[in-house]
């Protein structure tokens, strides 16, 4: 782990917002996406934006243009991944989790009150899963673990590929050998619980 790491957790970009005309000036293709959609993904890098200034990075909206799912190609030192996640009340919340390392991270951001349907954990859960975790925990931190990890694979990767052992997760070809560390937490966020999963390959 390290010191130089920041996450940031903001609203969704109010649909008339400055930030977000701005977001769209650089993402254009952005406007052809439905609403709450298009609200969601510009919220999540503009948190971006903020969680480079925590760690004090001067980046901009131009900066983004280039980015990749997890670095920005003149800030390689850095790691970062992006979440978000809407309500049944419509409250929407973004995230960005960045951190100074060599190595990919993940991070998942999940409504405590979300329903999960019967049996979904059939989709995701392996018997190997340990830690006490509810199955809206596990999705979340597989969510989390996939973001980390999938680029460590050449075939397609499904969350149902990966456990999740107390504080490590790792894949099921090795059951033994973990690939990462993950971290559960809760915070209440604009008066509602919100869970965020955050993973860091080793």
């Amino acid at each position: 782990m390290t010191d130089c790491q920041a996450l940031v957790l903001l609203p969704f970009l109010p649909e008339n917002s400055s930030e977000l005309r701005e977001g769209l000036s650089i993402f254009p293709h952005y406007q052809q996406m439905h609403l709450e959609r298009m609200r969601s993904s510009l919220s999540a890098r503009f948190a971006l934006l903020k969680a480079f200034q925590k760690v004090g990075q001067k980046v901009d909206w131009q900066d983004l243009a280039s980015m990749s799912h997890s670095q920005l190609p003149h800030l390689k030192e850095f790691y970062f991944s992006l979440s978000h996640t809407l309500n049944k009340e419509g409250l929407g919340v973004a995230g960005a989790y960045l951190v100074q390392r060599n190595s990919p991270i993940g991070l998942d951001l999940e409504w405590a009150d979300r329903e999960m349907k019967d049996r979904a954990s059939d989709y995701f859960a392996r018997p190997e899963d340990t830690g006490n975790y509810t199955p809206l925990e596990i999705w979340c931190l597989k969510e989390a673990a996939f973001k980390a990890s999938s680029a460590l694979f050449t075939s397609s990767l499904v969350l149902k590929d990966l456990w999740i052992k107390q504080q490590d997760f790792g894949h099921h070809q090795n059951l033994q050998k973990p690939l990462g560390h993950l971290q559960l937490d809760y915070t209440d966020q604009f008066g509602a619980s919100l869970i965020i999963g955050k993973t860091q390959l080793i």
